[in-house]
């Protein structure tokens, strides 16, 4: 199988015989950055099942009810919070429900339970402040992600997704690895993807000239998919999307 976008790039994607295939999409839009046109043509070309998006644009929930397309491939929908926090989930498999939580003085997260054929997925949706990549699990959103991860560990298949602001070396992602997470392949080849997360092969920001104009390729990994009972066939950076994030694809076997 391959996965094709509109623009001429693919990945290729496994089938795992014996199990059942789950594609996730995740990504910073960096509100005012990709435009809705740019936000329905991403999640238009991408052949995911679930699609996770924080910083969304006031006007992209407008535009994707106009686009009968796009509606159709995503009948099931949550839209929550105002500007920069501003957070969406679309499915194409029933949402049984979505609320925002929060811990004090932290920024909300969405938690979610999809139901995709007879299985119960339970998605998290994070977009953490900056303060986390200096304060790491002390810092609020710290210790929302340490709570997230506490929750989901005891669900049989989650999924925490989004912009952690902070990478592969700190705290954050130590206690999400600790509680069973994993963020690259773990199938087929899963030392030599660890290796390309690990030297920073999975970076997703900034954008060239988008993030306040600074000319930089992206350099860090902060926007990541983890995953706790699946099988990872597929991690990788997809295509550029308009935003100073790239968005991250994720192919998941539930046994």
């Amino acid at each position: 199988m391959e996965l094709y976008f509109k623009d001429g790039a693919g990945l290729a994607l496994v089938s795992i015989p014996g199990s059942r295939t789950l594609r996730i999409l995740e990504w910073n839009a960096g509100t005012g950055c990709a435009s809705a046109g740019d936000m329905i043509k991403l999640v238009s070309n991408v052949d995911a099942g679930i699609v996770g998006i924080v910083e969304v644009g006031g006007d992209f929930e407008a535009t994707i009810i106009k686009d009968a397309d796009a509606c159709a491939k995503y009948p099931n929908r949550y839209f929550y919070g105002e500007g920069l926090l501003r957070k969406a989930i679309l499915s194409k498999y029933p949402i049984l429900e979505a609320r925002p939580a929060r811990l004090e003085d932290s920024r909300f997260w969405v938690e979610s339970t999809i139901r995709m054929d007879n299985v119960n997925i339970h998605l998290y949706l994070v977009h953490a402040s900056p303060w986390i990549a200096i304060f790491g699990r002390y810092a609020a959103d710290g210790r929302s992600v340490v709570e997230i991860a506490r929750r989901a560990r005891e669900q049989t298949h989650a999924i925490v997704l989004g912009d952690f602001n902070s990478t592969e070396r700190s705290s954050v992602w130590s206690r999400m690895r600790s509680a069973g997470f994993v963020n690259y392949r773990t199938r087929l080849a899963p030392m030599r993807d660890l290796e390309l997360a690990e030297s920073g092969g999975l970076s997703t920001f900034p954008i060239f000239g988008r993030y306040h104009g600074i000319p930089l390729p992206p350099m860090v990994r902060i926007d990541s998919i983890w995953t706790r009972g699946f099988g990872v066939a597929r991690y990788a950076v997809a295509p550029d999307g308009g935003s100073d994030h790239l968005p991250v694809f994720a192919e998941l076997s539930i046994p």
